[in-house]
Order: structure tokens, then sequence, then C-alpha cells
């Protein structure tokens, strides 16, 4: 076959476009299904569920922009249960996380947040049509795709102070959607205070709360990206980072604050680790300020005496 340069034009614009939507995912998803509490009978159900469900997500792109860099790492298991002829229920444990800064042979990632789902039922088939519709509730898909948005929202606040803003407010009108179906893990009638899917979204876009938001993108920036090359200073600007929580929670917070508890919920180990043996007994009494359910560990770590 002759090649012309209309030829060889046409093979580099399809080669860029490829190259291009190789990256353009926001997600790259490993689960991991358990379904030992499913009956006999509804197993046929499932046999692509893992397959098709990580295809759906680490194909799909959920912001409409082009996504720089690598796909956020997520671990998604699920545990599965038999509620009647197809129809299932689910308990989901999920965690994503974040390349930190540093030398090419230090390089490290750290948890950036996780979920524990515990009311997920719904109606599975082979073959079910996984899609993203903003507009539509799905008893699977609309779960899933609420997930996701949280996931790339915190993603993104890591690497630019609020900037997961747009993410969020996709999560927050797919809450909308579900808590207008009627969908009990959604409800937006409930008190704020409250926790549930609804409430936990809405509070993160909450302008008050910018400033936790703002914290949290410090602690990654000035602390955790900068703990490969100065580990002391990395560890003293959290610790500046940590009194600066705690002084908001001390002067600002009116009611209990769900963004600081999942964020505690899923860091404790991380610091507790970091700080093992840390010499500042104030920085250690604001974590167990701000995060009490974990207090044990803090003081293990001051003791010089955690072991993760």
């Amino acid at each position: 076959m002759k090649v012309t340069l209309v030829n060889i034009i046409i093979i580099l614009i399809l080669t860029a476009f490829n190259l291009n939507n190789s990256y353009s995912q926001e997600i790259k998803v490993n689960i991991n299904v358990n379904m030992e509490q499913v009956s006999f009978e509804n197993r046929a159900s499932l046999n692509n569920f893992k397959s098709d469900l990580e295809r759906y997500i680490n194909s799909q792109r959920f912001l409409d922009k082009e996504w720089e860099g690598d796909p956020i790492p997520v671990e998604m298991n699920i545990i599965l249960s038999s509620d009647g002829k197809n129809r299932f229920s689910a308990k989901m444990l999920m965690a994503s996380k974040r390349l930190l800064d540093g030398p090419e042979d230090v390089l490290g990632f750290s948890t950036t947040i996780s979920f524990y789902e515990k009311e997920w039922k719904f109606v599975y088939n082979n073959g079910a049509n996984l899609s993203l519709d903003q507009m539509r509730y799905d008893e699977f898909s609309t779960l899933i795709n609420y997930y996701m948005y949280l996931i790339i929202g915190f993603d993104l606040d890591t690497y630019q102070s609020n900037g997961g803003n747009k993410a969020f407010e996709k999560a927050r009108n797919l809450a909308l959607v579900a808590a207008n179906a009627g969908d009990p893990g959604f409800d937006n009638k409930k008190d704020a205070s409250i926790f549930n899917k609804y409430n936990y979204v809405n509070e993160i876009l909450d302008i008050r709360i910018s400033e936790i938001r703002r914290l949290i993108f410090a602690y990654y920036i000035n602390g955790l990206d900068k703990i490969a090359f100065n580990k002391d200073s990395a560890l003293d600007e959290i610790a500046n980072i940590i009194n600066d929580m705690a002084n908001y929670k001390k002067n600002k917070l009116m009611n209990q604050n769900h963004l600081f508890t999942e964020f505690f919920n899923t860091k404790f180990e991380e610091i507790a680790s970091l700080f093992n043996n840390y010499k500042n007994p104030d920085f250690f009494n604001n974590l167990k300020y701000l995060d009490p359910a974990n207090s044990a560990s803090y003081s293990k770590s001051e003791a010089g005496t955690y072991l993760k």
C-alpha cells in the first residue's frame, strides 16, 4: 500500500487521540468480591460482576475535562449476600491512594480517603447496563458514581486548596437525585448533624468548611510531600497544621464535623506511625482533642511504642 502524506497525518492524529484517551480516566480500581453469603442459585447472576464493575469504573470519564497524571489507585472490597432472586445486599470498603512527592527511589503512597458502605441493596443480572447519569437514579450505579466523585474530589483537594469542588458538586447532585427517589442512605431531610451521604457531601461544599479543606491540602503539600526531603521539618509543619485544626474546632465549629471524623478515621494510623516518639506533648493533646476515638493510638505514639 502506498503511504501518502495524508495517511501519515491521519495516523498521527489517531495516535495522539488514543494516547490522550489512555490517560483520560480518573480512576484505576481493583475489586475483590466475596460471594460466600450468596445462595448457590443466585451466583450465576454474578459471574461477570467483578469484571463488569472494574471495566465500567476504569473506562469511565467522570469529569468533563482531561485528567492530568496517572489514574487514582482505588482498592474496593465487596461482600455480597442474597436478598432474593437476583436481589442482593452488599457491604463495601474502599480506599484511594495518593502518590507522594520525593526522589524516585523513595516514592511512597498515602491513603487519601476510605469509606465503608453497609446499606447497598440492588438487583443485578449479568450484562447489567452500568451508566453515568446525573439525572436518573439507579440503585446500583448511582451509589458507585457517588463514591467515585468523592474519591476524585478528595484527590484533587490534595493538589489544590478546595480543588475538588466540581467533583463534590456532582456527588451532591447524585445524592439529591437518590434522596428524591427515596433511597434512605441519601435522605436530605435529616438534621445536618446526622451522618448520611447527602449531609456529608453538602457539608464538604459548605463555605464555612473551606478552611478545614485548606488545612487538609496543607497537610499534603507542606507535610507529606516534604517528608522524603526533610522529615523533621515536614513533621513540624504537620504539627502546626494539627494545631491550626484544633484552634478551628475550638473557636469556629458549633457541631460535630463529619469531614474531621472521616479524615482522622483514614489518617490516624499514618499520623501515629509518623510521629512515633515525637517530642511535643501539645501535638498529641491536639490530636486527642480532634480525634478522641483514636486517643489510645496517639498515646502509644507519644510513648514511642506505636506499632502499626
